[in-house]
């Protein structure tokens, strides 16, 4: 049992009580094999590996064939961007999207937000939304950076000298500034470990516009639209837009042109209200706690 877990399933069972129980029902190897190899669990695994070596195939090609994009002149724009689906998370962007505004008003940056899906067949599908925006902005030339939040995130401090503290990043060589999910400290800790729900990017950047024609790639030429049909949970084939970013942060070797920061805590300059699992309510009433929430620090932020 204990082999079968390792040897299948890549972790170990959760338990003793799951070995003995499984050491007792399973008739012999030929059929403990045959009911792991059934189960939802190998399924998704093997899904996933398939997934892995697709997009680390994909990506390879990638590389090469934007090899040939050059560094823009950078200029001194900074857009803030943010994106949300028609039917769930607009609420949450109508919330969010009036105090980021005023942010972007004090310091005099632009803001662009789309709602809907962009390339999709459900709702969740707006998740790649930002990528194919980011694709968008490259396509019409912008060379500054572009400052991602998600629907249920604020900017928090509005005396945060963004245009300084990206200043010195492009100084530094930096192209991209993410949130690191640990800390350096933490035995869990990997540089590409990344929550994508705050982040900028330095569009003048080839590198970074490689990456994010490559990022933009996965979705499109990797997925037909018969694949976004079948999509209709979160846990689908189509890999999401984090687990793709840290693939594209890997095989682009982007580590020493990352800076990674604590963006969106206590320490950082976003606030986010994240997503909360509650067997005490609903999700529409959990949804509606959210905006509430945003709804709150936004005006403590900003006032009415």
């Amino acid at each position: 049992m204990r082999f079968a877990y390792m040897y299948l399933l890549g972790r170990n069972p959760e338990n003793e009580a799951v070995v003995q129980n499984g050491a007792a029902f399973e008739r012999n190897i030929r059929q403990l094999r045959h009911d792991v190899m059934q189960s939802a669990e190998w399924a998704c695994t093997i899904n996933q590996q398939v997934q892995d070596r697709m997009i680390s195939s994909y990506l390879k090609c990638a590389i090469e064939k934007f090899s040939t994009i050059n560094d823009k002149g950078a200029s001194g724009e900074i857009m803030v961007v943010q994106t949300a689906d028609a039917e769930r998370y607009s609420g949450l962007l109508a919330i969010s999207s009036q105090f980021n505004r005023k942010y972007a008003d004090i310091h005099g940056l632009g803001y662009q937000s789309y709602v809907g899906v962009k390339r999709g067949a459900f709702p969740h599908h707006a998740m790649y939304n930002r990528i194919y925006m980011l694709n968008d902005l490259i396509d019409e030339g912008f060379s500054g950076w572009v400052v991602y939040v998600d629907a249920d995130a604020i900017f928090s401090r509005p005396d945060f000298p963004i245009r300084s503290y990206l200043a010195s990043l492009r100084d530094d060589g930096k192209i991209m500034a993410l949130h690191s999910v640990y800390q350096k400290d933490d035995p869990r800790y990997d540089w590409w470990n990344i929550n994508n729900g705050a982040f900028a990017i330095d569009l003048s950047s080839a590198l970074a516009q490689n990456a994010v024609r490559a990022w933009r790639g996965i979705y499109t030429d990797l997925y037909s639209m018969d694949d976004y049909r079948q999509a209709s949970s979160w846990d689908s084939i189509i890999i999401n837009d984090q687990a793709s970013m840290s693939s594209i942060l890997r095989h682009f070797n982007m580590e020493p042109h990352v800076h990674l920061g604590d963006l969106q805590s206590t320490a950082g300059f976003v606030t986010q209200v994240l997503r909360a699992i509650c067997d005490q309510v609903s999700p529409d009433q959990e949804m509606e706690q959210r905006k509430q929430q945003l709804m709150s620090i936004g005006q403590a932020t900003y006032g009415n």
